[in-house]
């Protein structure tokens, strides 16, 4: 298994063992109806959990391009830039670990700001990319 896999496992465990918000478990899991409804009634859509990770990176982990949207559309771009604190990955690092490319474009996209950022390993997000493909570092 791939470095980069058995790191995002290990990630995945730490997050199925945190307590988080609801609207990090409807990013999770793509509810975009209660993300909504939970965003009207006044959720934050930049609070982080204990390991620092916010709803757009539980969007990133589930894939889901709409609640990805939802939160990028109320003001969650914040987050973009915003490193755990197990591996120092931003939402477009676990978009790329999880190999949902569809959400790369809507993450870079956003000022850039997320493109640059390192990991703990010192990896942005395109050098993990060309790393997990066995490309040129």
């Amino acid at each position: 298994m791939p470095k980069g896999l058995m790191k995002l496992e290990s990630y995945m465990g730490i997050h199925h063992r945190v307590i988080r918000g609801s609207l990090h478990s409807a990013c999770l899991f793509g509810q975009i109806d209660v993300a909504k409804q939970l965003i009207n009634d006044g959720a934050d859509v930049n609070v982080h959990d204990r390991v620092d990770t916010s709803p757009l990176h539980l969007c990133a982990l589930g894939g889901n391009e709409g609640s990805t949207r939802i939160i990028l559309d109320h003001g969650g771009a914040s987050s973009l830039a915003q490193r755990d604190k197990s591996y120092g990955l931003t939402p477009l690092h676990i978009a790329v670990l999880c190999g949902h490319g569809h959400l790369v474009p809507l993450l870079a996209g956003y000022g850039g700001v997320a493109r640059e950022v390192q990991n703990n390993g010192g990896h942005t997000p395109l050098t993990l990319t060309l790393t997990l493909i066995g490309g040129p570092e």
